[in-house]
């Protein structure tokens, strides 16, 4: 595995082994920790098509039960 050399949030180079292998300089680790986080599209996406079958299901249930 690579290490990461230079912060992902500030771009800063990472001087100690445990930044480099987590990615952040202490400051920026809570920093991103207190951050919400963020979904990615495709998470969105799946999160979506979950609703959608679920909300056809529901519609469909109710119809052959009335």
């Amino acid at each position: 595995m690579t290490e990461i050399v230079q912060c992902k949030r500030c771009g800063r180079a990472l001087k100690s082994e445990s930044s480099r292998k987590k990615g952040y300089g202490p400051t920026c680790a809570k920093k991103a920790a207190e951050e919400p986080q963020e979904l990615d599209s495709i998470e969105l996406l799946t999160q979506a098509n979950k609703d959608q079958e679920q909300n056809f299901m529901d519609e469909l249930n109710e119809e052959l039960a009335g």
